[in-house]
């Protein structure tokens, strides 16, 4: 089952590789899929967005910029407002956390949940220091900007707190078996390319490539493209019709969330604190399905 999971995550990354501008020799497919990998390995996710086409980069930016558009403004400025709060609560309350008997904590545990607090709360700040930090510049969106600033950052946070932790998880899931797959090549003309690729665990998947307007893809993306893109804007243009009582329904729960915020942010003593950490898990239970 990990290996699985392995090989479908180098898979997944694999599916968006490419190559560099079209003003520039394009190298192969065989090329272009190592690239990517590395990079990915490298803490470098904008090689993702960097292997589209600029039509697919479009399309794109488009589609994430109609689903923010389709949320209430006042409810996207609400969520604002409580990942702030959010964020001022973990900077100031981490050692009530730690010690809360509602939690229950060993002393291992509190070591594990200090360390990722802390990076929690460094990439929510990250977060929010981006275009999704303002409902107008969300609005106008830039995925591969997003990518670029906020993804190597995070990448890095994330391995950061993966060395306090047991095996290293980061290291060992995610960069070392990316780093161990092997590209081969085994037909290339000037628009299509055949490739193996071979996984940390010996798994072998045969990949079909298509060069679009000067970008090496995996064909599987080129056929699915304009589907996937309708069917997203199909679920955008569905949620928009059911908006009015889904804001009424958003807004409530927002409410009760930032009231009950608002009273941990104002807790002076553990006692205070526990009972309104209390009132937040029942709150969370409520809206679990």
């Amino acid at each position: 089952m990990q290996m699985r999971g392995r090989a479908n995550l180098l898979a997944l990354c694999l599916l968006f590789a490419s190559c560099s501008n079209e003003t520039t020799e394009v190298p192969s497919a065989k090329t272009t899929a190592e690239n990517i990998i590395l990079k990915l390995a490298d803490h470098e996710p904008q090689v993702l967005w960097n292997s589209l086409p600029e039509s697919y980069q479009v399309d794109a930016n488009q589609l994430a910029r109609e689903a923010i558009a389709s949320i209430d403004e006042k409810v996207y400025e609400k969520i604002l407002l409580i990942l702030r709060k959010v964020q001022a609560i973990l900077h100031e309350k981490k050692e009530l956390f730690l010690e809360s008997s509602s939690l229950g904590l060993s002393e291992q545990e509190k070591r594990d949940f200090g360390a990722n607090w802390n990076i929690s709360r460094e990439i929510l700040e990250l977060l929010l220091e981006t275009e999704l930090g303002s409902f107008e510049e969300a609005k106008q969106l830039d995925l591969g900007k997003l990518l670029a600033e906020a993804g190597p950052e995070i990448m890095d946070l994330l391995a950061k707190v993966s060395k306090i932790r047991e095996g290293d998880p980061w290291e060992k899931s995610f960069v070392e078996p990316l780093r161990s797959v092997k590209v081969e090549s085994l037909e290339e003309s000037h628009d299509a390319a055949l490739l193996r690729v071979i996984g940390p665990d010996g798994e072998i998947e045969e990949q079909n490539w298509v060069k679009l307007k000067g970008k090496w893809i995996p064909q599987e993306v080129r056929d699915g493209w304009i589907e996937n893109a309708s069917k997203i804007r199909e679920t955008i243009e569905a949620s928009d019709e059911k908006r009015d009582q889904s804001n009424l329904e958003i807004a409530m729960i927002l409410g009760m969330i930032d009231r009950v915020l608002d009273q941990l942010d104002q807790s002076s003593s553990q006692e205070e604190f526990e009972a309104n950490l209390m009132n937040l898990l029942k709150l969370a239970s409520l809206q679990s399905p």
